[in-house]
């Protein structure tokens, strides 16, 4: 929904609507990819600002639209779900940015992402630092 909504000319309520009635979904999935759009489109601004603060040497518009789909979708779960560890946001990403984009898309995501996380959420003194993918 989000890769439809980047391509434009309608509006986040019509592209919800039109690709829930083109895959019928369990109610629970319904559900969670409505509130995951919802998360992305209601914060999109601030997305945006932290994509282009952590996007070290890149400029959203030469990124691919299925990276940006990504990353926003990653961090407006950051955002508005802070019970969700960010390894389990991170490592989600990454498993769709390995099934979606490039190789070499991999890294990058995986590292935006991490830097954002540092970011929004100071980690416990016990814990990791930074958060990675792993296989």
């Amino acid at each position: 929904m989000l890769y439809a909504l980047e391509m434009g000319g309608q509006t986040a309520h019509q592209v919800e609507r039109w690709y829930l009635d083109a895959h019928p979904l369990e109610p629970d999935v319904r559900e969670r990819a409505g509130r995951l759009l919802d998360q992305a489109v209601t914060n999109n601004a601030r997305i945006e600002t932290l994509i282009d603060r952590h996007a070290k040497g890149w400029k959203r518009e030469r990124m691919t639209i299925v990276d940006r789909s990504l990353l926003k979708l990653a961090i407006g779960e950051m955002l508005e779900e802070e019970h969700q560890p960010l390894p389990v946001i991170i490592n989600e990403a990454i498993r769709l940015t390995k099934k979606f984009s490039q190789p070499e898309a991999i890294s990058f995501v995986n590292g935006l992402l991490n830097s954002v996380a540092q970011e929004l959420r100071q980690p416990d003194a016990g814990s990791a630092a930074t958060f990675s993918f792993r296989d």
